[in-house]
């Protein structure tokens, strides 16, 4: 059964699972190539190993999210990890899955040896020590980015060794609670007790100069040192830790070589019930503080009141279950009683003389009655057995915080957990500069309207209200605003960045509002972003065809700009000039440009769509540009999955949607990093991963990190003129005449920005 649906499950996932899939199947180690062919042969060389319960071995790699193996590094891959665990010969099946944002290889391993029949351990026993190696092997030869705290790393040399932050000599790293204990923390988020005794506990017992000081200090942080056969336990509330894993000198002996025989407390049991209280009594502590946790004491209660019902209603299940069956045994007992041994004339004979010369009568009477009841035990063990299955069903195991952020709809907070102690993060040897700059795309806070904070409110209003024309899109109506999602509120419509309604716990109410659809004006609140001032401008467009806008000068030469670049009709007098000049200077560099595109060849050597080929082409040989000084520096190359990931997250920096990404990738990464349609990969599905990257929460954190690079990128894009126009239309508005601010001093009094008819 194990052989065939591991087999199964690794080549055919959806069969259990319709949303995963197998993108590469493989296998290596057989006579046979057909899949049902190759279980056989697993299965027979298995069954050789009659010494062993179960030979087959079950392993799982994962790549990150901006990292996509082909199906030529998948091979390679799996012969490196083969041979560093000792298993180069031996039967193999692997696959490699999709159905999660990272791509993982299933691989099954069948450790007896075709050859010899001996079944191998690999690293004799010690395999997850030789897969460190392993990985750490394949991350310096194919060019992935390399394991945060990773156990290995390789050497110029090839030779492998263990990590430099991993071995400090010279370094007096803090202590750590055990293995399983930060286990539990990862999943919880909550400090383990052992990790509160090492931080809180052990300064106390380093520095005390008598057991009373150990007993009086560790007692005002509700804990105690009690001696437990012949060491010592630290007791943070009820739950105790081993006095030595709280710090290497806090251990019974240390500590009576340097205070003297143990003194225990002079009224433990008071200290213990009216000090330290019961350990349920313990605020629990994060164990990170602000970062992804912003519904942590929400999980933890939810957590720890889900095991205490649990706890409540075992037991309380487990006393009606031993009430019953003594219930059971009892009645049994008097059934079989008054049958076996009393008889029907009970009192008038003794025992021999009911069944006096019924021997085997009696014996025939006793079987049935064994018989009978033995079925009544069972039954009553079957409803056990499915009351505690039920029960079982109802407390299942409550899910890890990451888990449960997610299944809140928080997937960023969830991503924020994920990499809470992580500086930095994928494909930052492409970037350059310090990667935790300020984002400045996306407003990730979540609550109501913000409020004018003393600014004039951007609005954009139909040009047909104030000449007393009549339309039937005066009704605000939400439209379909790609990037924005609408939510109605009484008459008016709020509009607000879907990625930020995504991010929102409460949903679109909660999410913060970019602009709203007043019916007759479009109020934006959000007017410093290029992005809410565009698609707020967009809606205008649609509506009313004509607008005029009011606010600020800045404002309105964003706008002024915005309609040179788009074609949107704005009417104000003021800025028709502005207009007009932008119009022509376009005009001229687009000239400039056809000629400049007509002599200009893609890398591939082919035409490809005009301008998303040369944005990509042009962050390509930048990115390029780095991975070459990053490999002449001897920090190893870079694989193109991440150089693509990379690209993405760029063009999404400089206002690209996912499906012009998308469209990017498709047309240009096979031929751009050299790479043909036919080895194997799926160059669509290649695309749509890498922009889905870019969108996703691991993206998002990333966008967030080198928003601040947006105008170099533009720059670099070829958009200078574009900016240079907004700012000479800027400085223009900056020095407009006085009657001309006069005249538009009725708008602004009315509130602030904004766009009309």
């Amino acid at each position: 059964m194990r052989v065939n649906g591991l087999a199964g499950y690794i080549a055919s996932p959806e069969k259990s699972n319709a949303d995963e899939k197998c993108v590469y199947q493989g296998s290596r180690g057989f006579i046979t190539d057909g899949l049902e062919a190759q279980k056989a042969e697993m299965l027979a060389l298995a069954q050789e190993a009659v010494r062993s319960r179960d030979p087959i071995n079950h392993y799982v790699m994962s790549w990150k999210e901006n990292e996509q193996p082909s199906p030529a590094q998948v091979e390679e891959a799996i012969g490196i990890f083969l041979k560093e665990m000792g298993l180069e010969d031996h039967q193999a099946i692997y696959g490699l899955h999709a159905d999660t944002a990272n791509l993982h290889l299933h691989v099954m391993v069948n450790r007896v040896h075709p050859d010899s029949l001996k079944v191998v351990k690999p690293n004799r026993g010690f395999d997850i020590e030789a897969a460190h190696r392993a990985i750490a092997r394949i991350e310096y030869v194919q060019g992935w980015e390399r394991e945060r705290h990773g156990r290995y790393q390789v050497l110029d040399t090839g030779e492998v060794e263990r990590g430099r932050e991993s071995v400090r000599i010279g370094v007096d790293r803090p202590r750590q609670p055990e293995q399983a204990k930060r286990d539990m923390e990862e999943r919880t988020g909550e400090k383990s007790a052992e990790r509160i005794a090492i931080e809180e506990a052990a300064p106390v017992l380093r520095e005390a100069t008598s057991w009373a000081e150990v007993h009086r200090g560790l007692a005002e942080k509700g804990m105690r040192y009690e001696k437990v056969g012949s060491g010592a336990v630290v007791f943070v509330g009820d739950v105790g830790v081993k006095a030595s894993r709280t710090d290497r000198a806090a251990s019974l002996s240390k500590m009576e070589k340097r205070l003297g025989l143990f003194a225990p407390s002079a009224d433990q049991a008071a200290q213990r019930t009216l000090e330290n209280g019961e350990a349920g009594l313990r605020s629990p502590k994060p164990i990170a503080e602000g970062v992804g946790v912003a519904g942590w004491p929400e999980y933890i209660d939810g957590r720890r009141a889900h095991y205490a019902a649990k706890t409540v209603a075992v037991e309380e299940q487990a006393r009606r279950h031993l009430l019953e069956r003594r219930r059971l045994s009892d009645a049994q007992k008097s059934v079989r009683r008054d049958i076996l041994v009393n008889g029907s004339d009970a009192g008038k004979r003794s025992r021999q003389g009911v069944w006096k010369g019924k021997g085997e009568l009696r014996q025939a009477m006793q079987s049935i009655l064994a018989a009978e009841q033995a079925g009544e035990r069972a039954s009553l063990k079957d409803r056990h057995q499915g009351e505690r299955e039920i029960l079982r069903e109802r407390f299942a195991t409550y899910p890890d915080i990451e888990v449960w952020l997610r299944e809140r709809g928080q997937p960023e907070l969830a991503e924020h957990w994920r990499y809470r102690n992580r500086d930095k993060e994928t494909g930052q040897s492409l970037d350059q500069g310090n990667d935790r700059g300020v984002g400045q795309g996306v407003d990730r806070r979540v609550g109501q309207i913000p409020a004018d904070q003393g600014h004039e409110v951007a609005r954009i209003r139909s040009a047909g209200v104030d000449r007393g024309q009549n339309s039937m899109s005066v009704v605000a109506v939400p439209r379909g605003i790609r990037n924005y999602v609408a939510h109605i509120h009484g008459r008016e419509v709020h509009y607000s960045r879907r990625d930020a309604v995504n991010s929102a716990s409460g949903g679109s109410d909660a999410a913060v509002v970019a602009f709203v659809d007043k019916g007759r004006e479009i109020e934006v609140h959000d007017s410093h972003s290029d992005d809410s001032l565009f698609a707020a401008l967009e809606l205008a467009t649609q509506k009313w065809g004509e607008l005029s806008v009011s606010g600020s000068d800045d404002y309105k030469a964003r706008c002024a700009a915005l309609a040179v670049e788009h074609g949107f009709r704005i009417v104000n007098p003021e800025l028709q000039e502005r207009i007009e000049q932008g119009m022509q200077a376009r005009s001229a560099a687009g000239r400039r440009m056809d000629r400049d595109a007509r002599g200009l060849e893609t890398t591939s050597g082919a035409s490809l769509p005009g301008s998303l080929a040369e944005v990509y082409r042009r962050h390509y040989q930048d990115v390029v540009g780095r991975q070459e000084r990053r490999e002449h520096a001897g920090k190893g190359h870079v694989d193109p999955s991440r150089v693509d990931a990379m690209i993405a997250v760029r063009m999404r920096v400089t206002g690209h949607d996912q499906t012009g990404i998308e469209e990017a990738l498709r047309q240009c990464s096979a031929s751009v990093h050299g790479r043909s349609a036919g080895d194997g990969r799926d160059w669509s599905h290649y695309a749509e991963r890498t922009a889905q990257y870019a969108f996703s929460p691991a993206g998002t954190r990333r966008f967030d990190q080198l928003s601040q690079y947006r105008t170099q990128w533009e720059k670099l894009e070829g958009r200078e003129r574009e900016l240079q126009n907004v700012e000479r239309l800027r400085r223009d508005l900056s020095r407009e005449k006085p009657e001309l601010e006069h005249e538009d001093q009725k708008p602004k009094e009315r509130g602030g920005p904004g766009l009309s008819r």
